[in-house]
């Protein structure tokens, strides 16, 4: 008996959200994975390496096994468990992945080795098994062998499609708006879901499994409460880095992955780390500054300078808006301070005609300078824009 339209139009969409929903869930892992790793390795070149390769690697190694296994047993049930089993094994990232990767960075000093060996260990199995739809998809959904190729490029074009939607949808979405808990949570639910649907073709023999699925699913949906430390005010994940406010007493720091950035007594207005001090010297340099610039302004304590020198206007710049609401939120910024949420280099090329007394450049991002703010052609840049 040949299947009615309805259930027919539902098997093709349940095939394509199997295909689609992994692919996504696979991209979007892979660019939040540095927001786990951030805190504790940086943010560099390295780090990126490691993610991409460590990625790259367990997808050859998912393409090849699925491949063989998809030859052995051809059914959508098999795949079904092979994502119940990354989903599984995204909840062990869920539940320990930040107390691992903290681990690790002590261990290994978060050097660029310790970095490969972290990214492995937590994210290298479940993409394994996330890769291994790829294949299996070709395999169940090739009928002609004169087709082959025809049907195995439109499943990739698919796959891409999805893949696409997991980028995009993390690097302007989830990461900006949504906690790394949250995120890391939403994706093991969306397997779980992907999941489910590939068991959902053979219902009768998937009962222990649907109910395993059921479990993480459930984990996966109750938050958990994870109250902040008593020194951390507040803990907010940005599309450039993990912001965390600290204070005792009446002293605030603001740390960037990890790393202090500012440290500032809000009883006496005064910054507590000695290199802000020393680069607040530079107004004794000039004899009389009227404008100065600070380019990356953390909690903003160089603003200050405007109350001791007189006359003197200072504009603020930080590439993170987070920095900037931040730095009014907890810290001692003045209602009226001139901020720019803009790169440096950017702000510069956009006024070509500006010049500064004095110009201060201090962009960490946790441990990590951005590299086209290190560069001699930026250097150049600023000295066109300093008054002679």
């Amino acid at each position: 008996m040949a299947p009615s339209p309805s259930a027919s139009f539902l098997a093709r969409l349940r095939f394509f959200l199997v295909v689609v929903l992994p692919a996504a869930i696979l991209m979007a892992l892979e660019m939040v994975s540095s927001r786990l790793l951030a805190p504790h390795f940086g943010n560099s070149v390295y780090v990126w390496g490691s993610i991409i390769g460590v990625f790259l690697a367990a997808m050859s190694l998912g393409y090849a096994w699925g491949g063989r296994l998809a030859d052995r047993r051809p059914t959508l049930h098999t795949l079904g468990l092979l994502l119940l089993g990354s989903a599984a094994l995204q909840a062990l990232v869920l539940t320990f992945g930040e107390g691992w990767t903290a681990a690790l960075g002590r261990w290994t000093s978060a050097s660029p080795s310790g970095t490969l060996i972290a990214c492995g260990l937590l994210f290298a199995p479940p993409t394994v098994l996330l890769s291994t739809v790829s294949p299996f998809v070709v395999r169940l959904a090739a009928k002609q062998i004169e087709l082959l190729g025809d049907t195995a490029g439109r499943l990739f074009a698919m796959s891409t499609a999805g893949s696409l939607a997991g980028t995009l949808g993390a690097t302007f979405v989830l990461i900006p708006t949504l906690p790394l808990d949250a995120i890391f949570r939403l994706l093991m639910a969306a397997t779980v879901v992907s999941s489910m649907l590939a068991l959902s073709a053979a219902p009768r023999r998937s009962g222990p499994a649907f109910a395993i699925a059921a479990a993480l699913g459930l984990y996966a949906l109750v938050p958990r409460v994870a109250p902040l430390d008593d020194f951390v005010r507040e803990r907010r994940q940005t599309a450039y880095q993990q912001l965390e406010v600290h204070a005792t007493g009446t002293v605030r720091a603001l740390y960037s992955n990890g790393v202090p950035q500012s440290m500032d007594d809000l009883a006496t207005g005064r910054s507590l780390l000695p290199p802000v001090n020393g680069l607040a010297l530079a107004a004794a340099l000039v004899p009389t500054p009227e404008r100065a610039l600070i380019i990356g302004m953390g909690s903003g304590s160089l603003h200050s300078l405007e109350r001791a020198v007189e006359g003197l206007q200072v504009d603020l710049v930080d590439v993170d808006p987070g920095v900037v609401d931040l730095a009014r939120e907890h810290f001692a910024l003045a209602a009226d301070a001139r901020t720019f949420a803009d790169d440096g280099r950017r702000f510069l090329g956009r006024r070509p005609d500006d010049r500064w007394d004095i110009i201060v450049v201090d962009t960490y991002i946790g441990s990590s300078l951005p590299f086209h703010l290190s560069t001699q052609e930026f250097f150049q840049e600023i000295r066109r824009h300093q008054t002679p």
